[in-house]
């Protein structure tokens, strides 16, 4: 991770204090300035800041917004292994943003594509977040499929 990404991630850490009236405002700008480096490796790190209950959906949309930006091939690897944690977190979010990849066909091809060679645990996070998806969202049913047959899992019933 570059050095000036590591210091805006910490920054972020200090931004995100809930007792400050300003927190949503300073938590976007120093994202904004973490998208500005445009460091993949900012993806793990940003994943860790989705909350299953904020205080404010907004931060969280705007952390969407960011590693969304980049290709698809490298927001889809840094998912798959963000997933295992992300998913045990906040299933919510990981709910959120596997519904997101799967609205977009070329971002859900490279996500299949990503899964295929992903290990057991990262393919268990993802097959049970579209399990939960799919019961939740039945127009998924198809896509979610996919992702169990690319994963080796079984629907959940």
């Amino acid at each position: 991770m570059k050095p000036a990404t590591t210091r805006l991630l910490h920054e972020l850490e200090r931004a995100n204090d809930k007792g400050d009236a300003q927190y949503v405002q300073k938590f976007e700008d120093v994202l904004a300035r973490i998208a500005a480096e445009a460091d993949p490796d900012s993806i793990e790190s940003l994943l860790a800041f989705f909350e299953e209950k904020p205080l404010y959906d907004e931060p969280m949309f705007s952390i969407v917004h960011t590693i969304e930006a980049f290709d698809d091939n490298t927001y889809v690897d840094r998912m798959v292994v963000g997933m295992p944690s992300l998913s045990a977190r906040s299933p919510r979010w990981a709910s959120i943003l596997q519904m997101r990849i799967m609205n977009s066909e070329p971002t859900y091809a490279a996500y299949l594509g990503r899964l295929a060679n992903a290990t057991p645990e990262e393919c268990s996070a993802a097959a049970r977040v579209a399990s939960a998806v799919a019961a939740k969202q039945p127009r998924f049913g198809s896509r979610v499929q996919m992702l169990l047959d690319v994963c080796g899992a079984e629907p959940r019933r």
